[in-house]
């Protein structure tokens, strides 16, 4: 699969790039745009979470995700880019990472909770005082 992925980006690349290649140019800026390529063709290696050459990889669909963690997901995200993004970091991590985000976004939210009712019990206080 990855000799297959390498082949396709090569191939694209050199279509893409080859008014440039063909006259021998080293000005990275005029490769720039290749980013997307390379996005394109290996945006299902969890780049971030790789620590070594040695460790190995598990790719994954771009369909792979439960119906719960889509349920979950949309009830968190209502801007349809901000879903689109945090679905795709997800599906492209390893499976542990679904479970520590939404316990972590549980967490964070109780907080926010908790600060806000704090904060209206010190309103309702001063407001009580004013009285």
């Amino acid at each position: 699969m990855l000799r297959q992925l390498v082949r396709n980006f090569t191939n694209e690349f050199e279509e893409k790039f080859q008014r440039f290649l063909k006259i021998s140019c080293t000005d990275t800026d005029k490769y720039k745009s290749a980013y997307w390529l390379i996005e394109k063709h290996f945006s299902n290696f969890p780049i971030r979470f790789i620590k070594d050459k040695e460790q190995s990889i598990l790719l994954i669909s771009k369909d792979n995700i439960s119906i719960s963690i889509k349920n979950q997901l949309e009830n968190i995200f209502h801007d349809e880019s901000d879903y689109t993004s945090i679905k795709n970091e997800i599906i492209s991590s390893p499976t542990t990472i679904s479970s520590m985000f939404f316990k972590l976004y549980d967490e964070m939210k109780e907080e926010i909770e908790k600060k806000d009712n704090d904060l209206k019990e010190l309103d309702d206080n001063d407001q009580k005082r004013n009285d």
